[in-house]
């Protein structure tokens, strides 16, 4: 059986594409299945994909959103059928969208309706935000419910990456949405480490700098800290802010000014290992998120979890409430993390313990076995 991974969006290391594709890719082979990844048409040759093949295929990543003709051979519906049966793939083959938005699912609707209905693979489409956010909006021409539903109708499975977005989903739509997790199988276990607070704590942030990520505290953040808390050896901080998208977050330069043995920035993407990497050197994780993760799913989040990283998060994260309190500390603005860190620093090896304690347990929950056993059993094949 063939594994079809379909994501228009992969095309670096960075974001969560790559580390879920791969790994996915990877679980299925684990298990027998024949996995094949259909990406961004820029999809760089230098990528160690794990000796899984990928295909250059897509001219736009999900968050591009455009009106598309159908009938249009270039239109995001005929690149799906077109890579659907350049594949060969038949009623025992699955294909698999691990990130989509609202004017994607109308594009997937029609390349289904295109296929026999005798020949159509089981369909498996992945949501990571919640039904009335702007991915999920964005230029629909219809209700996305009803969308939803027909696909569903048409033999598809949808599933969440979060249990709380299958919850938000299920208030809108008759679709079964599969509470499952985001699977991160490619972050490196926890070591063991004994012992005192390191010194310094390594502060960590990760990711593109996007405004509802938190980036733009960070020049106060460390003003605040840095003399006497870096200056004496206690504290030291490193923000990897990826100039992706429309807000770089320009003030961000203002960290430059600091020696890099203090404070480091990074505006560019890491390789998956430099960046598992970074995060294995992380004492503490920030993720001061905001607004739109209230109704979608972090990976930073669920790495850094599984790593065995203490956090700190905003309480308003959709995530939030699946965190053992032992395991970090939740605020309620950005202006609370100083604080918040240095009370983590002073307590931090009850935090270290129980963080470390805990990875196994989120490795099990976020693993490609564990979603690939629900995938396989919503089409009656497990």
């Amino acid at each position: 059986m063939k594994f079809i991974i379909l994501d228009q969006s992969l095309s670096d290391y960075g974001g969560h594409y790559y580390n879920l594709d791969i790994g996915m890719a990877l679980g299925a082979a684990s298990m027998g299945l024949e996995p094949l990844v259909f990406a961004h048409r820029e999809f760089l040759a230098t990528l160690d994909t794990r000796g899984v093949p990928v295909i250059p295929w897509f001219p736009r990543p999900f968050w591009e959103f455009a009106r598309e003709d159908p009938a249009d051979d270039a239109s995001f519906s005929s690149l799906i059928h077109r890579a659907v049966t350049s594949a060969g793939a038949s009623r025992a083959d699955h294909v698999f969208f691990p990130t989509v938005g609202g004017r994607d699912l109308e594009d997937i609707l029609n390349a289904m309706r295109r296929l026999p209905a005798g020949a159509q693979p089981a369909w498996h489409i992945m949501l990571h935000f919640g039904p009335c956010g702007e991915p999920m909006r964005a230029l629909l021409q219809r209700d996305l419910s009803n969308v939803m539903e027909e696909i569903a109708a048409m033999g598809a499975a949808f599933y969440a990456t979060t249990p709380g977005i299958a919850r938000l989903y299920r208030d809108v739509t008759r679709v079964p949405v599969e509470p499952t997790h985001l699977p991160v199988d490619l972050v490196p276990a926890p070591t063991a480490e004994d012992g005192p607070t390191p010194t310094p704590l390594h502060v960590v942030m990760l990711g593109s700098a996007r405004p509802v990520k938190g980036y733009a505290i960070a020049p106060d953040l460390v003003a605040q800290l840095y003399d006497p808390h870096v200056l004496d050896g206690r504290l030291r901080f490193t923000f990897q802010a990826v100039r992706r998208r429309s807000d770089p977050i320009e003030s961000l330069q203002a960290l430059e000014i600091y020696p890099r043995h203090h404070v480091r920035l990074i505006r560019d993407s890491l390789t998956s290992r430099e960046y598992f990497e970074l995060l294995a050197s992380a004492d503490v994780v920030l993720l001061p998120y905001a607004g739109f993760y209230r109704t979608s799913a972090s990976s930073v989040l669920t790495e850094a979890l599984v790593a065995g990283k203490p956090v700190i998060v905003s309480k308003d994260m959709l995530q939030a409430d699946a965190i053992d309190a032992r395991q970090g500390c939740l605020i309620s603005d950005p202006c609370e993390v100083p604080n918040a860190l240095l009370y983590m620093a002073a307590h931090y090896p009850r935090y270290r313990d129980a963080a470390r304690a805990a990875a196994a347990l989120w490795r099990r929950r976020h693993s490609s076995a564990a979603l690939l056993k629900v995938m396989l059993g919503a089409h009656g094949r497990c």
